[in-house]
């Protein structure tokens, strides 16, 4: 049985806590994947963590990062999914900011 590219997209809403701060701050993401066949799929998106302002400094983040998908069905109503990548996230405060690309990982 053959299987064609299904392209996919999403958006993720949540709060960022910044703990030095002590705030938080509403936060997003937004991704699109292309899922190659039952198995394999690779995703880019972009996750935006806000801004928070505390009595001198104010602080960001944000993040992009690709990865790949390998998903597997269980039965007819259970599925998991494994998800390794790379981001490249910045963070910025009052006196500079930071940046590096990491590795993460997922289950679900």
């Amino acid at each position: 049985m053959s299987h064609a590219s299904a392209p996919y997209m999403g958006v993720s809403v949540g709060s960022a806590d910044y703990d030095l701060a002590n705030d938080s701050s509403p936060s997003f993401s937004i991704f699109a994947g292309m899922a190659l066949n039952e198995v394999l799929a690779i995703e880019l998106g972009m996750s935006d963590f806000g801004d928070v302002d505390d009595v001198t400094v104010k602080r960001g983040g944000s993040a992009f990062h690709a990865s790949i998908l390998v998903n597997s069905s269980f039965s007819n109503e259970l599925s998991g999914f494994g998800q390794l990548g790379l981001a490249s996230w910045d963070y910025d405060f009052a006196s500079g900011n930071d940046s590096s690309v990491d590795v993460f990982w997922g289950v679900g």
